[in-house]
């Protein structure tokens, strides 16, 4: 999401550039960057917002964490099951009851 700070003459002052998506906000702010009204004139000022640093690691360490987490207690889970099967086959009888 891009917003655009104009003054009163209408030439615009500042660009507020929302960062939080990583791969949009670098392409946008190297578009802008090349971007000026004239030749002579100097580019408008990008100001990042939510994620000035451009840093994704901020935010994909954590989720990883969240998504590490939760599969093992999934895996831990199913392998409880597997092995409370598994341990009630090998104390069944290997033939059938006779009647």
């Amino acid at each position: 999401m891009l917003a655009v700070a104009v003054d009163a003459s209408g030439r615009p002052v500042k660009a507020l550039l929302d960062a939080s998506d990583l791969l949009p906000a670098s392409t946008a702010l190297r578009n802008l960057s090349v971007l000026a009204p004239t030749p002579s004139a100097r580019p408008v000022p990008v100001e990042l917002l939510y994620n000035p640093g451009l840093r994704t690691m901020d935010f994909l360490v954590p989720g990883l964490i969240g998504l590490i987490m939760a599969y093992v207690g999934m895996i831990a889970s199913a392998l409880g099951i597997v092995r409370g099967a598994l341990e009630q086959l090998m104390v069944a009888p290997p033939t059938p009851p006779t009647r």
